[in-house]
């Protein structure tokens, strides 16, 4: 009976195992598909987003974009930070929206299915707003993220996550992912997520044969526990914590139970997971299983046995009663003293705290710290109980809207997740105001729903943050008075040749007048000097129309874009050379030009051609300086994909290799003389900020290779855009 007992419970055991297996199969296999179909959809030649294109934007006042917009189901929740860029991969995590709908129908226990972009953006399901969940730079160095990188899955296989705490809020949660490649280059990550109350609701099933079972990862750590729910909901627990060492340590055991010491061991590997499956119970369990069988032979000895105890137990049960409430009485007072302890030192903290603390009730503030008081510029807490928190905040925050407004948003926000952190402005009793982080969270106090306050300053931040922008536009000035003078030595250079000649128009004119070459004696002399007259005049008024010409040219040069434009890349090249062409010319410099570029760009021209005009001068000076015999530039234009690339080398042996990675740097220059070193600084940030491209450098054989990259923007999604900051 033994035997047959504990052989039928391993194939019950064993069962439940297999059953789990099979359930982390379904999310392996979902994984494979959507990481097949993510990458049949980059191999595609195009994939139509008409739709996110329009819809994606900038959220107001943030440092992310978001899709947030009406749409039939199933609805995508694109979102991320950083600069926004509609592109092919873009296109592809929008296009997953409807297989995640589906991969979730078919693996209900799910929490969220997601595509996960190098370029800093999701695709998340189910949808979410984005003021409720967007992708920070944080949450790219989450185990769910980084398992999936080159750097620790060079192999680019699928992954098991070790635990994470979900952004979300829902706890401590498990991800199964595998990594997308385009053309060689890693791309991103599709995963899947599963929280712990998943994975201990799989293993309940496992507490009717009164054991304890756990699923143990490869990091060691616990998963889920037959017998605790939510044993772990905030904090990571080690195998080591939950489970004896030689349970950890016993083999496999594929026919039977191995006995180690008085405890049945069952541990198995899954197949799909790197888990590992314990569950044991006591040896004496199979004794009380042959005791319940014999139970119905020795039921009258049991009673007889039974009622003897009970005459000894009543006897018994004064004393063991008077014993028990005198040790109850010692620990409830214990308790009350513990408690008290404790209520002084919560007070001390409170009202001692270095930082600003209150309490709100029905937005009213019912407590609050002394440092609160401070900041109000209270002279005691009289002045600020009973008021509501928005009597202490101006009327605007600094964004503009409104603060009764702006506080409906962060109180929906708190009740929604139980937490909630922002920035915000006051203004104390004396009408000074000033800047706080804040951190708030619910909580109860008998019975009554409060929010906790958690105040810091940040007036001196804010302050720094404002002197950082002053700073930058300080930078631009000094970047357009020294490309100011660089365009007035270009003037000259295109002026001087034009100037001399009317000044020997005019020369030559003042001779034959004064010589008396220019007879009116009769009508043929007077015909003959009118027609000198009029060939001289009109060479003066030529002259002076190419020099009208060239102050349009610089005047448009140097005008501000507000907006982008459609533009040949090819006839920007040729435009800005000719603003330099007289320079390069006096100097012996030859240009080479090598076009291949037949798209258009939809970009903001003036602000190219003050980049590529700096590139140019800077090509210049290192001629000048290197002193070569046959100094040329070349430049050469080409497309790849959905990017446009300019290339400007030159001969002139190139940049120190010790100054290449401080090139574009502020205020970082390796010209001899006259070098600010903003020119190559602002012309990146003018690149990568606003264009959304790239400006790189290598040295050549030759010399010193920059190349331009610069998106091929088919829709112009970039028209409500304001101006950007040009040289």
């Amino acid at each position: 009976n033994v035997d047959y007992f504990r052989l039928e419970k391993y194939k019950a055991v064993d069962t439940i195992f297999h059953s789990l297996d099979d359930s982390l199969k379904e999310k392996k296999d979902a994984i494979f598909y959507l990481q097949k179909s993510a990458q049949l959809r980059l191999d595609m030649p195009g994939i139509a987003c008409d739709r996110l294109q329009k819809m994606l934007h900038k959220v107001p006042q943030k440092s992310y974009f978001a899709l947030d917009e009406t749409m039939p189901p199933p609805r995508a929740n694109i979102t991320g930070y950083g600069d926004l860029k509609v592109d092919k991969e873009m296109c592809m995590a929008y296009s997953l929206t409807p297989l995640f709908e589906e991969v979730s129908k078919h693996t209900k226990d799910s929490t969220w299915i997601y595509y996960t972009s190098k370029k800093g953006y999701i695709n998340l399901y189910p949808y979410v707003r984005s003021e409720d969940f967007h992708l920070t730079q944080e949450d790219m160095q989450k185990e769910c993220y980084t398992y999936g990188t080159p750097a620790l899955n060079p192999q680019k296989e699928l992954y098991w996550s070790p635990l994470y705490l979900d952004a979300g809020g829902l706890g401590l949660m498990v991800s199964v992912g595998k990594p997308v490649y385009h053309d060689g280059i890693f791309r991103g990550v599709v995963a899947l997520d599963m929280t712990l109350d998943h994975l201990s609701e799989l293993t309940s099933k496992l507490d009717v044969f009164e054991g304890t079972a756990a699923i143990i990862n490869a990091q060691h750590q616990v998963l889920a526990v037959s017998h605790i729910a939510n044993f772990s909901a905030k904090r990571i627990m080690q195998d080591r914590q939950l489970i004896d060492a030689a349970h950890l340590q016993a083999p496999e055991s594929l026919n039977d139970f191995m006995q180690v010491d008085d405890t049945f061991i069952y541990k198995r590997h899954f197949k799909n997971a790197p888990w590992v499956l314990i569950y044991s119970f006591p040896k004496n369990e199979i004794a009380l299983f042959v005791f319940k069988k014999m139970l119905p032979l020795g039921v009258i000895f049991l009673f007889l046995l039974i009622g003897r105890l009970m005459v000894k137990k009543i006897l018994s049960t004064q004393k063991e009663l008077e014993i028990l409430n005198s040790s109850l009485e010692k620990k409830v007072e214990t308790k009350v003293h513990e408690l008290a302890i404790q209520k002084s030192k919560y007070e001390t903290f409170f009202h001692k705290a270095g930082v600003g603390m209150c309490l709100l009730h029905e937005s009213k503030i019912i407590d609050c710290n002394e440092m609160v008081v401070e900041m109000l510029g209270a002279k005691g807490k009289e002045e600020v109980l009973g008021h509501f928190i928005l009597a202490f905040s101006p009327k605007i925050q600094p964004d503009g809207t409104k603060s009764l407004k702006k506080a409906r948003v962060m109180q929906k926000s708190l009740l929604q997740k139980g937490e909630y952190s922002f920035e915000w402005q006051f203004k104390n009793l004396k009408g000074e105001l000033f800047w706080v982080d804040i951190s708030s969270n619910v909580t109860y106090i008998n019975s009554q729903k409060v929010v906790q306050v958690v105040w810091k300053d940040i007036t001196l931040r804010k302050a720094l943050e404002e002197s950082n922008k002053e700073q930058m536009s300080q930078l631009i000035h000094q970047s357009r008075l020294a490309q100011m003078g660089e365009m007035l030595s270009m003037i000259s250079h295109q002026w001087r040749q034009p100037l001399s000649s009317i000044g020997m128009v005019a020369s030559n004119m003042q001779i034959k007048i004064e010589s008396g070459q220019l007879a009116r004696g009769s009508e043929q002399e007077a015909q003959k000097s009118d027609l000198f007259l009029l060939e001289r005049l009109r060479r003066i008024e030529k002259y002076i129309a190419y020099l009208s010409e060239t102050i349009d040219d610089f005047r448009n040069f140097f005008k501000p874009q507000k907006r982008r434009v459609e533009f040949d890349i090819n006839t920007l090249i040729d435009e800005t050379i000719e603003l330099i062409a007289p320079t390069l010319a006096s100097k012996g410099i030859t240009i080479e030009k090598s076009y291949q570029a037949d798209q258009r760009v939809y970009s903001f021209e003036n602000e190219i051609k003050q980049v590529i005009l700096n590139i140019l001068n800077n090509a210049k000076d290192a001629l000048i300086e290197a002193g070569r015999e046959n100094p040329t530039i070349m430049i050469k234009s080409y497309y790849h994909d959905t990017s446009c690339f300019v290339e400007i080398e030159d001969n002139g042996g190139g940049i120190p290799q010790e100054h290449v990675e401080k090139i574009f740097d502020p205020y970082f220059s390796t010209k001899s003389k006259n070098g600010t070193g903003l020119g190559l600084y602002m012309s990146q940030t003018i690149i990568e900020k606003h264009c959304q491209g790239e400006l790189t450098v290598v040295n050549t054989q030759k010399g010193a290779r920059f190349k331009i990259a610069l998106p091929l923007f088919t829709v112009k999604v970039y028209e409500k855009e304001d101006a950007v900051v040009s040289l």
